[in-house]
């Protein structure tokens, strides 16, 4: 404890210097814990190691979202207490580890444990002690920091997507593919953590740049006890859960429907992959400074009547070009979602439980990653050849929209709450 306090009065004392660092080593370990998104590049390699369905296989990254979720909230009390770089040093070690162990795994239920709990364990600390500590730093414009830091999230994907290819399939590796990635995480992750630090209580932020119009604030500090009871905290966890599941319903299952209705082969599906992880690296530039001009409760109507329509469309491209021209705008949107709930919980809820606050709020992440995944496997049909069609996903399709659309009536009830609230704290 005493080592954390001197911690934060050096962080007081060199002030701006160290938020650079402590930014950017906070979107390398964010680049890292964002590999799990490319997961749909090696799932055949993992299923033809394990012996696993199609179905199985998704069940062990809903188990690993499940498990980053739930650690996530823990981390942002474990970082209150102890530092982030302990957190860091830790998750990192778990999170490196499950991949490894995983890639050398030859049963279901072993892959389900090192990849599913020892991984996603890992992950929930790393992830959201990040996100938290990088954002602390810059209270002026949340917005755009925000998609700033969170573009590392969509960059991860891309690199992880073309190396697993090239390591999985390239060069005869398979499963043990990820074992070499996992060592790499591993070695960038702790060759970072000992930059992670918290601003002292005497450092002060720089006043706001005239870009940022939206100056929404807390009308006092929430703890979690307090937030849980408000109906604006059940409004943003229902919103998270339903605007995550629109798009990871496809994020994780991109590999295969884009085998299934373009035609294309397991290398080009890596690459549209990576192209949907660039879309999303998009967005969340985009997105960050849309939330600073607009809000962040708009910006997530905007993001759910975009993605509605991309996939309203892309439902019925059978061609690559505009099957990416869709692809675009909804790997775009669904970047801005994870973009816009950070800044949101901190002007909300307040910044001094925002690490732990964020942590349970991710919560709706985790239950839209549980049931995304699940329902584009589940509700796949075959041809009577046992094969894919072409229109073998239109039920998922179907229900995203629809997810998609109670999600919009959710974020005009919250917005309609918070202006409830805001009159309230004026009058």
């Amino acid at each position: 404890m005493e080592h954390y306090k001197k911690g934060n009065a050096l962080a007081a004392a060199q002030g701006d210097g160290i938020r650079a660092r402590v930014f950017a080593a906070s979107w390398a370990v964010i680049f890292a814990a964002a590999g799990v998104s490319a997961y749909s590049v090696f799932k055949t390699s993992i299923m033809e190691a394990t012996g696993g369905t199609d179905s199985q296989i998704s069940m062990a990254y809903t188990i690993q979202s499940f498990c980053m979720a739930i650690l996530g909230i823990f981390s942002g009390a474990a970082v209150d207490k102890a530092g982030p770089k302990k957190v860091i040093y830790i998750g990192g070690l778990l999170y490196s580890l499950g991949w490894l162990v995983s890639g050398l795994t030859a049963s279901v239920p072993m892959f389900y444990l090192f990849f599913g709990v020892v991984n996603g364990v890992g992950s929930g600390l790393i992830y959201n002690s990040s996100v938290a500590t990088g954002l602390k730093w810059y209270p002026e414009k949340k917005g755009t920091m925000s998609g700033l830091l969170l573009m590392s999230a969509s960059i991860g994907p891309f690199i992880t997507s073309r190396v697993g290819e090239i390591l999985c399939n390239g060069m005869g590796l398979g499963a043990k593919g990820l074992s070499a990635i996992g060592a790499f995480y591993f070695f960038l992750i702790w060759g970072v953590g000992w930059i992670m630090e918290v601003p002292g209580k005497d450092w002060k932020a720089p006043a706001a740049p005239a870009s940022v119009k939206n100056m929404e604030k807390a009308d006092k500090e929430y703890s979690p006890r307090m937030m849980v009871a408000t109906l604006r905290f059940w409004l943003m966890i229902g919103l998270m859960c339903l605007g995550s599941m629109t798009g990871i319903m496809f994020i994780g299952a991109l590999s295969g429907i884009a085998q299934a209705q373009l035609g294309v082969g397991s290398n080009a599906a890596s690459w549209i992959v990576g192209f949907s992880a660039l879309a999303n690296f998009a967005g969340r530039i985009s997105i960050g400074k849309i939330c600073d001009k607009l809000g962040e409760t708009r910006s997530m109507l905007l993001i759910l009547a975009v993605t509605i329509l991309s996939l309203l469309i892309m439902k019925n491209v059978f061609t690559v070009p505009l099957f990416l021209v869709c692809l675009l705008f909804i790997g775009a949107a669904f970047g801005g979602v994870l973009v816009c709930f950070p800044p949101m919980t901190q002007k909300t809820f307040g910044m001094a439980n925002s690490g732990v606050n964020y942590g349970i709020m991710f919560v709706g992440y985790a239950v839209g990653s549980y049931f995304g995944p699940q329902i584009a496997a589940n509700t796949k049909v075959l041809g009577p050849d046992g094969a894919a069609m072409a229109t073998s996903y239109a039920r998922a399709y179907d229900i995203a929209m629809a997810v998609g659309v109670a999600g919009i009536c959710v974020c005009l009830l919250l917005m309609a709450v918070k202006k409830r609230y805001a009159r309230q704290a004026a009058g």
